[in-house]
């Protein structure tokens, strides 16, 4: 979801080559997906872009991001397959008829008496930081409590990333139905 996912797969390359750490499958595969602007092509898409000149649903409120796309489309679908993969990963729930908001379904820990959530991109950013130098650094099972977190809310974003394509893959094959 927009060009973050390929700065950072050209962030861990450039680290790979600088570092002497090279392995040569992963560089291969790296040279296959991300986008260098040399002209090559890549098979990277970048679903906001398709979503903020393709895709218009009121609740979004004229807004693409990923966290936003995503209730509008829970709202939208009828798919049984988006809920079975929702169902899953545990994040499945109906409220007043209409599946609630993954992201906000995301557990909170509690950490030296402070509770932390990961549901956006900073809040990730700082238990990651905090994971790795910060005051819980050295503490075992806070570094568990927010790997598991953080991959949870890590395959949110990606498991995102698919129930969107499903359901405009559903909103395709329905209108070419019309035609």
């Amino acid at each position: 979801w927009s060009n973050y996912e390929n700065t950072q797969l050209k962030a861990v390359l450039k680290h790979m080559n600088e570092t002497d750490k090279e392995d040569s499958r992963l560089t291969a595969w790296l040279d296959t997906v991300i986008d260098t602007k040399d002209g090559s092509s890549t098979r990277i898409i970048d679903m906001n872009d398709i979503c903020g000149r393709y895709y218009f649903n009121p609740i979004m409120g004229g807004r693409t991001s990923i966290k936003v796309t995503l209730p509008a489309v829970l709202r939208a679908t009828k798919s049984e397959i988006i809920e079975t993969w929702l169902r899953a990963d545990d994040l499945f729930q109906v409220k007043d008829g209409e599946i609630q908001d993954p992201y906000k379904l995301l557990p909170i820990i509690e950490i030296a008496e402070k509770s932390e959530s990961v549901k956006e991109g900073s809040g990730a950013m700082r238990a990651y930081q905090d994971m790795m130098y910060g005051l819980n650094s050295h503490d075992p099972g806070v570094r568990n409590l927010y790997k598991d977190l953080l991959l949870k809310y890590c395959n949110l974003d990606t498991l995102a990333m698919v129930i969107i394509w499903e359901h405009w893959v559903n909103l395709s094959l329905n209108i070419e139905k019309y035609n």
